[in-house]
Order: structure tokens, then sequence, then C-alpha cells
């Protein structure tokens, strides 16, 4: 009896097992997620759409391969390449797109005798993606995204930042010249041998963000070895507010703008930020003093402290005597 027990019980679980195996495989299809157009995987189709079921997202053309394929949680196509979300841990924390055409040599991929410089700006709130980048953070690292492979070592590879009024652009054929901050400025070397892969470069001076302002951005370099690489660029506004500026083909490390330099392009650009450390501040400023001890007990007097970093309320001062 024993034997035959454990005989009805594999068979049944058998049963099961090949029951399961044929349901995944006729009723609901099996999908191969695929990584470009091309490797689309032919598969059966699924259940019949239905508002609630997220397979409906699912396009089928003639030949029975996946034409479309839309997240069930937000609606946009998974084969769009500005929808594709980056694995975690080589993207930057905020973008403004992720332009698919339109590469651009400047500055990373021209003049590797002399150099190049390019200045653009980033709108207040364009560090939209995936979600609005907020005030009070450092900008502590900037990404781009080659569009090939790259390994080149740029000379004096210079990173300078400036926040401007949100009417500030460029006029033809003139950089900024206002006050900007240098967040970069030695010999650096770019790797990436992934094309279309945020590629950080780390600021060694952090740079604060405001996102109701325009932010000035500007990279140069003054030559370069290896194998630079391209960057896909969008139009950003309209003439005449120019958002790029760029140098001619001999000055110095791009020193001179071309004289007709000017447009609307702007890359794909990333950035990598951390809470800002605001110092406390004091009321009335300098009352907190120290006081020798004496043998009467001397009180020391303080007024109030405004720390950005504590919250409300939780830090008392006591007025101690002795």
């Amino acid at each position: 009896m024993r034997k035959s027990a454990v005989s009805l019980f594999s068979i049944d679980r058998k049963a099961l097992l090949l029951a399961a195996l044929a349901m995944g495989l006729c009723g609901f299809g099996i999908i191969v997620w695929p990584t470009t157009a091309q490797e689309r995987t032919k598969v059966n189709p699924p259940v019949s759409s239905s508002p609630t079921n997220p397979r409906s997202a699912v396009t089928w053309d003639s030949a029975g391969l996946i034409s479309e394929f839309l997240n069930p949680d937000d609606g946009k196509s998974v084969f769009d390449p500005q929808n594709i979300a980056q694995p975690m841990g080589v993207a930057p924390d905020y973008w403004n797109a992720l332009p698919v055409a339109n590469a651009n040599v400047f500055p990373f991929n021209t003049n590797p005798s002399t150099g190049k410089r390019v200045q653009w700006i980033v709108a207040a709130g364009e560090f939209n993606q995936p979600a609005s980048a907020p005030a009070g953070n450092n900008i502590n690292s900037i990404w781009f995204r080659p569009n090939a492979a790259t390994n080149a070592t740029y000379t004096t590879l210079t990173v300078r930042m400036a926040t401007v009024s949100t009417s500030t652009f460029f006029a033809v054929g003139a950089f900024y010249t206002g006050a900007m901050t240098t967040v970069l400025s030695q010999n650096t070397t770019i790797t990436q041998p992934v094309a279309l892969t945020w590629t950080e470069i780390p600021l060694t001076t952090p740079f604060p963000y405001d996102p109701t302002m325009n932010l000035i951005i500007e990279v140069s370099q003054c030559g370069f070895t290896g194998t630079g690489f391209n960057i896909n660029q969008q139009n950003f506004g309209i003439t005449p507010d120019r958002r790029r500026q760029f140098s001619d083909l001999t000055s110095a490390c791009g020193a001179v703008a071309l004289p007709t330099g000017g447009d609307q392009a702007v890359p794909a650009i990333g950035i990598t930020v951390t809470p800002a450390n605001t110092p406390p501040t004091f009321t009335p400023a300098g009352s907190i003093s120290r006081q020798q001890a004496t043998t009467t007990g001397a009180a020391v007097t303080v007024g109030s402290v405004n720390d950005a970093e504590t919250p409300v309320g939780s830090l008392t001062v006591t007025q101690i005597a002795g």
C-alpha cells in the first residue's frame, strides 16, 4: 500500500507539472525580450486583450513578430531608446534628454592637436528625467553618452559651470564671458566600450544646482590621443535663444569662439547630485560666546540657532550657570 500511494502521488505531481507547462506554452505565450528591432523573437500570440491584462500592450505584425510593446506602468514603448531604463549604478541621477541622432564631434572628437571648447545652456528645470532634479543639491559628476566605443586621454580636460538667469542665452559668435566656476581641470582618460552608454566624468569641485535658473556647462580640451567620441544632439528652444556655442578650428584649447557659431543643439547631459551642506547661522550674529569659568559660576548667554541640516525644534540651547 505504501508503494501504491507513492506511485499515485508521483503521477499526480507529474500531471500537474505537465499541465502547467502546457498552459504556459499554449495559453499565455512565451515572450523572449528583444534588445533591438532585428532581435525581436517570433512567439505565440498572447491571450485576448483586455483593459486589465498587461499583455494587451503587445502589438503583433502579420509575420507573428512583436511590433510594439507598451510598458503597462506608463504606456511608453519599450522599443523607444528614450524609454529604455538604464541599469542601476551606470546612469546619472538626472538627465535632460536621450537624443538618438545628429551625432557631433564637438568637443570630444575633434582637433586632437589643438583642442576644442563648447558651451551649452541647460534651461531651468530641464534636468527632468527620470524625475525633476530638486533644489538644495550639489552637482558632483557630469555624464555624456558616446555614440560609439571610446578610449581617449584628453589634455587639460576642463569643465566650468555658471548659474544664470532664465533669459540668458548665447549671441552669435560669442562665448558667455561672465563668472564661471571651474569644477574640473586635469588630464583625463575617458573609456567606454559600449555605444550609447552613460559615461561619468567626476568633478573635483561640487557645484550648487538651482533648478529655477539656467545652467551653463562648458567643456574644453587642449588635445587628445586615442579614440575620441561623438555625442548625439537635439535642438532645444528657438532662435535667437541659442543653446550652444563653440570655438574655431585653430585656437589653442578652443579659446576663440567661431565668429558665426551658435545654435540650439544640446547633447544628452546627466548629473549626479548630493545634498548641499549648508552651514548653520546664528541670530543675532556672534551670539554664542564662551566665558571662562569663575568661582561664582558665570552664565553662558546664547541666541537662537538655525541649522539647515537639523530638523526644526530638535536643537535646544539651555543657559547653564556654573
